[in-house]
């Protein structure tokens, strides 16, 4: 959140300031989302099955850039909807209501905004109405995302599509912008609101939202300067399902923690429960004037329970021996200073320079205030970043993976009485309940179309078999679209999602199956053990290689069927006992083999433990440039499931390379 206007008037006597809002610099916020993007396209592979999908219309980087906007636009002067944003963009978890409204000066406080958990859930969310602020509303919130997504998904125009999935990349880029608003203390501790004031009867030429507010928020500034040079984490995201998040309110607010350091302790507690992230924040960092509970009384707007100076600080030892706390900073002019620090020890996240005692703090030791320590520190502030960004960072890049949980799988199985009969699988976890399905075909111009529809419940893991019809043209894409809700078995309903969460996948009306060996992350799997998406290691072991090993066919992993030595792998596949089919795949050999001297390796292919045919490679291949070749034989299945195998029939550990395995319904 950007610092505006701040405003200073007299009315019938009275002064009144209006306080700026403060939180994360816009590109702050920009970074944040960039690094919560990359780390959900490494680990979630729900968002990369929904890129896939959309692929023809927005590509990744494109999804990037758009969630990358909407971060920075959710801080601006609205161009559309909204009036003044900035007025909803503040979550207490321990008064969510604002039942004691935003603080300026003294016991000052008003009722300018929603709380930003409504402001990024509900359809077109009203603000409140005040007098600089009529009739706002939000039209980049979750819900209307869901709304923009189905547009993108199901317009029959590509050009509709392509805007229609930018706007749900820019919503949700927005509603990040909000979750990573409460990662910001005092956006938590309900600390300063106003924004972009003109009051009627003022000059609109001082106060139209270009006058410099002299007041400024040290952890924005900090942010915005160091912006460059802020830890981002370690690229990890947010398991919000091992968390029991059930619904978006959880990556706000699990109203786990009610004023008690148990639950700040469970937090930071191997095996803890995980806390909201407004929650988190608000008990573990303090304000600039919202600060130790000790300088306040229950009852202050000022009042937060934790962090407690005397029970989750080292200030009994910093008041019998000041010494014991000094620190070297460094001024903004590159000079050397020492202070003497505050640590926090306890009741949750520990951090090393938690405040700096102030001047007065120091001469006069026993007398209390918020002005005798500050957060407004280099080494404070510093301290405070490297904690709540790569924090910011997890819960976003596991907000993405939530909106996009919803994964399906299609295959063809056969062709039967002029229609196709495809297998349809929910691969999502959770259950798909009270919605409908559709499947739409996109004809060589692009143009989307439906072919066909019905209602229906499919819960997690398990399949069902419709008929599409003969109709379409071979060579059109499918694609299956469900919308309706998506939830954990015996759970309830998120109430932001449901009945609005969308799943979706694209097929090919011949293709039965598909694998590519992603999903492994890597590895030599061995003898017994099953990787990348149902394969088995029925004798020796494999190595999964990535792209920085050598260039895979397609995707990012590609098998050697060597390991420490000759392997031999397996899978089942659902099939219709008398339909024949093309297995067909990519093979090569492990370049070490060549420079090493050893025979051409080859590989035996075996259906249902018979032998289906013998492959060897020989080319002069490198890292580079696999020389990959395609290889196809046909089967008939005898059975509603075919065993696929891959035997190795070569001698050492550089093997025949497999991939891009594809089954499909033999023309």
């Amino acid at each position: 959140m950007k610092t505006k206007t701040k405003l200073l008037f007299s009315t019938f006597g009275f002064v009144l300031f209006l306080q700026a809002s403060l939180a994360h610099d816009i590109i702050v916020h920009q970074q944040i989302t960039i690094n919560a993007a990359s780390s959900a396209l490494t680990y979630s592979s729900a968002y990369d099955d929904f890129l896939n999908t959309i692929s023809s219309d927005c590509s990744a980087a494109q999804a990037v850039g758009l969630m990358k906007v909407g971060s920075g636009l959710e801080d601006n002067v609205d161009i559309d909807a909204g009036g003044k944003r900035p007025f909803n963009h503040f979550y207490d978890p321990l008064d969510n209501q604002y039942g004691k409204g935003l603080s300026d000066f003294g016991e000052f406080h008003f009722l300018f905004g929603q709380n930003s958990f409504t402001w990024a859930s509900i359809s077109n969310s009203p603000g409140y109405n005040v007098a600089f602020n009529q009739g706002t509303s939000n039209v980049w919130s979750w819900a209307n995302a869901r709304d923009y997504e189905w547009l993108g998904l199901t317009s029959a125009n590509p050009t509709d599509r392509r805007a229609n999935l930018g706007y749900m990349f820019r919503a949700a880029g927005q509603v990040m912008h909000l979750l990573e608003d409460t990662s910001q203390p005092q956006h938590v501790r309900n600390e300063n609101h106003l924004d972009y004031i003109n009051p009627s009867g003022l000059s609109p030429h001082l106060f139209n939202g270009d006058f410099p507010s002299p007041w400024h928020s040290h952890i924005e500034d900090y942010g915005q300067d160091h912006w460059r040079t802020l830890n981002y984490g370690d690229g990890s995201m947010l398991d919000w399902r091992g968390a029991g998040f059930t619904k978006l309110e959880d990556f706000w607010d699990r109203h786990l923690y009610n004023g008690s350091a148990a639950a700040l302790k469970s937090a930071e507690a191997s095996g803890g429960q995980q806390l909201g992230l407004a929650e988190w924040c608000n008990g573990n960092f303090l304000g600039e004037r919202h600060s130790y509970a000790e300088y306040f009384r229950p009852g202050d707007i000022e009042y937060y329970p934790y962090p407690s100076r005397n029970s989750g600080s080292n200030y009994k030892q910093i008041e019998s021996n000041p010494s014991s706390g000094i620190d070297t900073f460094t001024f903004e002019n590159g000079t050397q200073g020492k202070g003497i620090y505050y640590k926090k020890i306890s009741d949750g996240v520990q951090i090393t320079h938690q405040s700096r005692v102030t001047y007065l703090a120091a001469k006069f030791p026993n007398v209390f205030g918020s002005a005798f320590s500050t957060i407004n520190d280099p080494n404070v502030l510093k301290d405070y970043h490297d904690q709540f960004i790569p924090k910011a960072v997890k819960y976003s890049a596991g907000l993405i993976d939530y909106f996009f949980r919803g994964t399906l799988a299609v295959s063809v199985l056969s062709y039967t009485n002029s229609q196709y009969i495809t297998l349809i699988r929910n691969t999502s976890g959770q259950d798909f309940n009270s919605g409908s399905f559709y499947i739409y075909q996109d004809d060589v111009s692009g143009t989307r179309t439906l072919v066909t529809n019905w209602s229906g419940t499919l819960s997690a893991n398990s399949s069902m078999t419709v008929g599409i019809p003969d109709s379409i043209s071979p060579t059109n894409k499918l694609l299956l679209f469900y919308r309706g809700t998506i939830v954990e078995n015996g759970k309830t309903p998120d109430p932001v999602d449901a009945s609005i969460a969308i799943a979706a996948q694209s097929f090919d009306p011949k293709k039965t199956w598909y694998s590519g060996f992603e999903g492994g992350n890597g590895g030599t799997p061995s003898a017994g053990n099953y990787f990348a998406g149902g394969w088995y290691v029925d004798a020796g072991s494999v190595d999964l290689v990535s792209a920085a090993g050598w260039e895979p066919y397609q995707g990012n992993y590609s098998l050697d069927l060597d390991g420490l030595g000759p392997g031999t792998i397996s899978t089942n596949i659902t099939t219709v006992s008398g339909q024949t089919y093309e297995l067909s795949f990519y093979y090569s050999h492990n370049p070490d083999g060549i420079t090493d001297g050893t025979p051409d390796p080859a590989a035996e292919i075996l259906i249902n433990d018979t032998h289906l045919a013998t492959i060897d490679s020989d080319t002069l291949n490198d890292f580079e440039d696999m020389q990959w070749t395609r290889a196809s034989f046909e089967f008939t299945a005898t059975s509603s499931s075919t065993k696929l195998t891959f035997h190795s029939l070569a001698s050492a550990q550089y093997g025949l390379t497999l991939d891009a395995i594809e089954l499909d319904i033999s023309p």
